[in-house]
């Protein structure tokens, strides 16, 4: 099935829907809209278990029940409302929103101003092109996994992140501007070419976080909180982090040559966890009441050394 509205728009009104059993879907609106005003009287506008193509200028908002999705919005939003497991075959729009019920998957990049899907709580968010470029993303997914990939920059924005283990991974710098929120083990932020800035909650009670800046910084904003069992990062400089952070096992990995002291100064009460510890060139020095080691400290370059001091305990 293939609809060209050739001057204007593609609207789905009364009880108008496409039904497509056994092959693939095309619409295009070159100079207008797809778009329905029947959400009362049919359960989607395009039924097609194979695949659903579209263009249009200046928007896109369906429900459907597809395979996969493809869609290009040279000047508008796009907002899809999808029945079934879903798989991105490429997505190009201003403003992104993606709900479906199942698994969201892709195999070509998602390229917009923001994005903002979920997958029901019934499957996994698993959009990890590397080639995916937004500038602010967002995902509900209560209970199930979240996986993005970003080629650039990106900002977490409101109203952040829930998912069951979160894995985020930007070719640049990472900015959580609103709280990511896991009921999971692991949550993991990697900026491969910059800086991490938390500037919002990451709550992640009993479960390891992971914040990976090797080729740049971590910042901690004032009023912010890292719930969570434990807490790795990798930085070319220490973090300054707040007192009001939970977790009792840290993991510390310098990039750049330098020392680093856990804590940054005076003795830490009661019992730390070392959940490893690493330098390229300079020593690791740890101080507290009581310090258990539970994975590989390694001071790099010659005659560093890693000192380690329980004033009370073992």
């Amino acid at each position: 099935v293939s609809v060209t509205a050739r001057a204007g728009g593609i609207s789905f009104a009364d009880l108008g829907r496409i039904e497509q059993p056994s092959g693939p879907v095309t619409l295009s609106a070159a100079a207008g809209a797809i778009t329905n005003t029947n959400v009362d009287k049919v359960a989607y506008n395009v039924y097609a278990p194979n695949s659903l193509s579209m263009t249009a200028a200046s928007g896109v908002d369906l429900r459907t029940a597809v395979a996969s999705l493809s869609a290009t919005v040279s000047a508008g939003d796009l907002v899809i409302d999808e029945g079934d497991p879903l798989v991105l075959t490429g997505v190009t729009a201003r403003d992104i929103r993606i709900r479906s019920r199942g698994n969201l998957t892709q195999t070509a990049p998602i390229i917009g101003r923001s994005l903002d899907v979920g997958a029901g709580s019934l499957g996994g968010v698993l959009l990890d092109n590397p080639a995916n470029d937004v500038n602010t993303l967002t995902v509900s997914n209560v209970g199930r996994q979240v996986r993005f990939a970003d080629a650039d920059d990106l900002t977490i924005g409101s109203p952040g992140i829930v998912g069951r283990n979160v894995y985020v991974t930007t070719g640049s710098s990472l900015e959580v501007d609103a709280p990511i929120q896991i009921d999971g083990t692991e949550l993991v932020l990697t900026a491969q070419g910059g800086n991490v800035a938390l500037d919002a909650n990451l709550v992640a009670p009993g479960a390891t976080v992971t914040v990976n800046a090797g080729q740049g910084t971590i910042a901690q904003a004032a009023g912010t909180t890292i719930d969570s069992r434990a807490f790795i990062w990798f930085a070319t400089a220490q973090p300054t982090l707040l007192g009001s952070n939970t977790f009792t096992a840290v993991g510390i990995n310098l990039t750049s040559p330098g020392n680093v002291r856990i804590p940054a100064s005076g003795s830490q009460p009661g019992t730390l966890e070392v959940a490893g510890a690493s330098t390229v060139d300079g020593t690791i020095e740890i101080d507290a009441d009581a310090v258990v080691v539970s994975n590989l400290v390694r001071a790099g370059g010659a005659s560093n050394s890693a000192t380690i001091t329980a004033r009370t305990g073992n």
